[in-house]
């Protein structure tokens, strides 16, 4: 499986409009790899999530995780506080790089192709705007995922 890490000329993958917060990396993979952008049907996808506030932060936030298939139907999802509940974003210093792992598990009938992955945070209010690496406004970042 080929190995992944998603960050663009050295700069966070998406930092968040209305909250000190950047998504500094995102490293997806299968239970037995560190990073891939590949993935078995049947097998569970792994993503490790790499945030960090840069001043604190005053909403408590949930971090989305959904992959779509290749016909843009949601076929796995995880949604929660960061670290599993033991790291809401309110609670962040800034400068620490917080760690925070998802599994989604494929289907084991997904038909192989290219897939992709969404991941953003949101409160009651809503998603939250996110600048991606490349300037763009979006309410998630996507990550390409190819499943055989």
């Amino acid at each position: 499986i080929v190995q992944r890490v998603v960050q663009i000329n050295g700069e966070a993958a998406a930092t968040v409009q209305s909250e000190p917060i950047r998504l500094q990396a995102i490293k997806t993979g299968a239970a037995q790899a560190a990073v891939p952008t590949a993935a078995e049907a049947g097998a569970d996808l792994h993503l490790v999530l790499y945030w960090q506030a840069d001043a604190p932060v005053r909403g408590s936030y949930t971090v989305f995780t959904q992959l779509f298939d290749r016909d843009g139907a949601l076929i796995a999802q995880q949604d929660n506080l960061p670290v599993e509940g033991l790291a809401p974003t309110n609670t962040w210093q800034p400068g620490v790089l917080i760690r925070d792992a998802y599994r989604l598990v494929l289907p084991a009938n997904s038909p192989a192709g290219t897939y992709q992955l969404h991941i953003g945070l949101y409160d009651d209010a809503g998603r939250l705007q996110l600048t991606l690496a490349d300037g763009v406004s979006a309410d998630h970042v996507v990550v390409a995922v190819e499943v055989n």
